[in-house]
């Protein structure tokens, strides 16, 4: 059977049980939600949540991170980038992901394709991340460009707006900017953890970091092992709109709730990237999407590996950078 590769995600030694998944629908719901509130949801002692939990985190099997919006740390371009690849795929995916700036690099099956989320301080920064690929990479040439107006993580409501309240390179001495690099490895890192790792106050650190989560600068998003789950392949469902985009962004949302979704400026109005038990129950979910959004084209691609699953680029020079 058709699996994706998830380079550096290991094999699951077990499937998730009735309990497992029970835990991952809450921590899906809200990150940060306790122990004791997580029991009384699902009907077990705290003990026990408590346990499983650890033991999920210790596998890596589950871990809660938190997802920042490119916006908010100075990244204000962010697109999807197609790359037709002459000879090894699977070289020239490995290389495009070593790049700065790519993330998310995966092989497309049935074909010599490779897509990467690129993420930059600018379209004129990004321009030369692409620029350094094609140069640096021969066996790669760009096909195509999707600029990104909203990228929304799995289990989140649509928008209104992309939160630009912090659309600034931050300053290492600010306490918002030390809060996001202590929680994002770890958003169910407890408010005494954060607070002495920052050298700030709890209240101070409870007030800045409800800020932070309220105004969408960070999202708690689950990242599980897919084998784990039950749900090994995974896949890049691209639809073609002719109107009504902003219905059409809130019909996908329900069609596909644990998808990442990215609502692009042009052409292939929204793709979205989601984990499947098999291949039929893909090609089924793209049959529902055409026949919601009337008059959409949808088409599914199966990913055949995926580089840097975390989309973590709050450690990636570029943001960090002026003037890059």
């Amino acid at each position: 059977m058709f699996r994706t590769v998830f380079l550096g995600c290991s094999e699951a030694s077990r499937t998730a049980s009735d309990l497992d998944r029970k835990i991952a629908g809450c921590l899906m719901e809200d990150g940060r939600m306790s122990g004791r509130d997580i029991a009384q949801r699902i009907g077990v002692s705290e003990a026990t949540v408590s346990r499983r939990l650890a033991a999920l985190e210790h596998e890596k099997l589950l871990v809660v991170r938190g997802f920042i919006q490119p916006e908010s740390i100075g990244c204000s371009s962010t697109s999807i980038a197609r790359f037709r690849v002459d000879g090894d795929a699977r070289q020239s995916a490995s290389a495009l992901a070593s790049v700065r700036g790519f993330h998310r690099v995966a092989q497309i099956d049935g074909g010599q394709e490779v897509t990467a989320l690129l993420v930059a301080p600018s379209k004129e920064s990004a321009q030369r991340s692409i620029h350094n690929a094609l140069a640096s990479i021969a066996t790669i040439r760009l096909e195509r460009v999707s600029e990104i107006l909203r990228l929304v993580p799995p289990g989140c409501a649509i928008p209104a707006t992309t939160p630009t309240r912090h659309a600034r390179v931050p300053r290492q001495a600010d306490i918002q900017t030390k809060i996001l690099e202590a929680v994002q490895p770890n958003m169910r890192r407890s408010l005494n953890q954060v607070s002495d790792a920052i050298q700030a106050s709890p209240s101070a650190t409870r007030s800045n970091l409800d800020d932070l989560i309220a105004t969408g600068v960070i999202t708690s998003v689950v990242f599980t092992n897919p084998h784990f789950m039950g749900t090994p392949i995974f896949t890049q469902l691209r639809v073609r709109l002719r109107d009504r985009f902003g219905e059409s962004l809130k019909v996908f949302r329900d069609l596909l709730p644990d998808a990442w979704i990215f609502e692009c400026l042009d052409g292939e109005g929204l793709i979205a990237e989601c984990a499947f038990a098999t291949s039929a129950a893909a090609e089924q979910k793209s049959l529902e999407i055409q026949g919601a959004l009337d008059g959409a084209e949808v088409s599914t691609h199966l990913l055949l590996e995926i580089h840097s699953d975390l989309l973590d680029w709050w450690c990636d020079a570029p943001c960090k950078a002026t003037g890059v």
